[in-house]
């Protein structure tokens, strides 16, 4: 119990009054009173709000709202005396206090019972504004108030007539939005072409593609870290609230019920941090990524009903604005806060790998910020293909914080549609300094081994060799990248692709998705050195006047190396996201 349980009891009798009605606002009170987490609670009194704010801008002021700030809204309706002064003075209060997206310990508790006082307030006139009944369980139905504009009432006596008409009225409303669900569904399931796959650890989950991204269209219920070691389970709630190390539990720590549930595992922040948790081929996504899926299905607003499961089986009701046609199925698999366990079946929330504090780091559909010892669901989302101006499709891989092709380059035209000029002479090559490329295999003008093509420094130094949104890595971005790793001494084996690299390939385990290929260099004689051996691959970062700097590794050793190589050499090009 919170010392604002009172309040939000009222809110909830409110929200027993008109839920079926005015949507927007049944759906922020709906996960507003489900909670005990002062964030939240202030995240969804502000939510409120603004749906409120957001109505009277655009019905009283006669104008949308776009990104008008709340506070500037609040005064036009007082200036204008749109409404009453005591509701504006109401606003004003909650609107300057609930101050949302900081971290719960920053808030004083007794700064969120007149927030939720001041709510209470503001939704019992809009309700009246809105000319809908507030229904008091201890008053007969014969005495229901019914609101005559936004002042006076009186008590009438419904009429069975009337009754029956509005029972006929909701019959034909309800087959109508069975029917609209039936076919969003059906349609959804072509559109996103929702399929099977195997994840390990046992369990065959399903996929869905929505926009340009494939999502897992299930919550991640993996006891295991994609590299076969387990991960802690921790069920005592004093033990889970001070965890600073990767952990999962199952809701109310009952396995036996939702182990082999729909509903998932719930997993805290430091499990996500591993980038281990997602199967290889996925990772858990970032913030910007959830604000990707959601721009995608039309904004924060109106995405989470078209990403819900729809119906009560899991959901409980009314389970509002629900149609799930973007086939993500979200799931309300509650959380878990301070070791307590809240909201199964009410709120679903998933962790993104986006860090916002020490303490802290954001969660989606809906994005703010949560400690990372809470407990989450987690959805993971696939290593994305890009396609260059030459129509290749490339795989990707993130790695720490950096996403990297996972394969060479091999577009023969930049970015902007003009052609890389090929060379295949020698001496046009040793002394160029323009762009251009050749093949990496000796057997000339083709791919066979999937090397890709080289490229000297002078193709880099354009700045259009990659896709647009990616580019050739600075010297000090492949530092990064190695430091992730381990340092130099271990992480050319975690780098190296395990089949391509003649024995001893050593130490090569290829953990980090890198898929590093041998694809040797050009020198100034047109011979294909090392190719199959070793693989060097430019930066952006020259080592002198005649000098670039580039990655270096070999066969026979699990480390990696910085190199300085003639700007007109060939080698190799991996690209990185912006």
């Amino acid at each position: 119990m919170t010392i604002w349980t009172n309040e939000i009891n009222e809110l909830d009798t409110l929200y027993q009054s008109f839920k079926g009605h005015l949507p927007d606002i049944v759906n922020e009170l709906e996960q507003l009173i489900h909670t005990q987490d002062a964030n939240v609670v202030m995240l969804y009194s502000r939510r409120c709000l603004e749906v409120i704010i957001t109505d009277l801008c655009e019905v009283e002021l006669k104008r949308p709202r776009k990104t008008e700030p709340l506070k500037g809204i609040i005064d036009k309706l007082n200036s204008e005396e749109k409404v009453p002064s005591h509701i504006i003075t109401s606003m004003q209060s909650l609107n300057s206090m609930a101050t949302y997206g900081t971290h719960p310990k920053d808030f004083d508790p007794e700064q969120v019972k007149p927030v939720l006082i001041n709510l209470a307030i503001i939704i019992r006139w809009y309700l009246k504004y809105k000319d809908f009944q507030i229904v008091s369980k201890t008053k007969p139905e014969e005495e229901m108030p019914v609101s005559k504009g936004q002042g006076s009432s009186e008590k009438v006596t419904p009429k069975p007539k009337k009754r029956k008409i509005l029972l006929y009225s909701g019959l034909v409303l309800g087959i109508v939005i069975i029917v609209f669900v039936v076919l969003n569904f059906i349609v959804a399931g072509i559109k996103n072409r929702t399929k099977n796959i195997d994840f390990g650890d046992n369990q065959i989950i399903k996929e869905a593609k929505i926009g340009d991204q494939v999502w897992m269209a299930e919550n991640l219920r993996t006891t295991k870290f994609n590299d076969g070691t387990p991960i802690a389970l921790v069920t005592d709630k004093k033990e889970w609230a001070n965890l600073e190390t990767p952990a999962y539990c199952w809701y109310n720590n009952r396995a036996a019920k939702y182990k082999n549930s729909s509903y998932g595992t719930l997993y805290n922040w430091y499990a996500v941090n591993t980038d281990k948790l997602c199967p290889t081929g996925w990772h858990v996504p970032t913030k910007d990524e959830w604000g990707t899926l959601t721009t995608y299905l039309g904004g924060e607003r109106v995405a989470t009903g078209k990403l819900k499961e729809t119906g009560t089986t899991h959901w409980n009701s009314p389970n509002t604005d629900a149609t799930n046609e973007s086939g993500f199925t979200a799931l309300p698999g509650g959380y878990r806060a301070n070791g307590a366990f809240e909201s199964i079946g009410y709120r679903g929330l998933w962790w993104s790998s986006s860090e916002y504090s020490t303490a802290s780091a954001y969660s989606g559909i809906i994005i703010f910020d949560n400690e990372k010892r809470s407990g989450f669901s987690v959805r993971c989302v696939k290593n994305f293909t890009i396609d260059s101006s030459n129509y290749h499709i490339y795989k990707t891989v993130k790695i720490g914080n950096q996403v990297w092709m996972a394969e060479n380059l091999k577009t023969t035209r930049f970015n902007d549609g003009t052609p890389i000029p090929m060379e295949t002479d020698d001496s046009l090559w040793k002394n160029s300094k323009t762009p251009a490329y050749c093949w990496s295999d000796p057997d000339y003008g083709s791919d066979k081994r999937g090397y890709g093509l080289l490229y000297n420094w002078y193709a880099v130094n354009t700045g259009k060799l990659c896709p647009t949104g990616w580019h050739v890595p600075s010297f000090e971005e492949w530092t990064i990248l190695i430091s992730y790793l381990g340092g130099y001494d271990v992480a050319g084996g975690k780098l190296r692709d395990t089949t391509h690299w003649p024995s001893p390939n050593t130490g090569a385990t290829n953990e980090s998705g890198f898929t590093a290929l041998p694809g040797g260099y050009r020198d100034e004689s047109f011979s294909f050195t090392w190719v199959g051996d070793d693989g060097y691959w430019w930066s952006t970062t020259e080592g002198g006047a005649t000098f670039g700097r580039c990655l270096f590794l070999i066969n026979s050793d699990g480390g990696a190396s910085g190199a300085g190589r003639y700007k007109y050499y060939g080698l190799s090009v991996r690209c990185v996201k912006d």
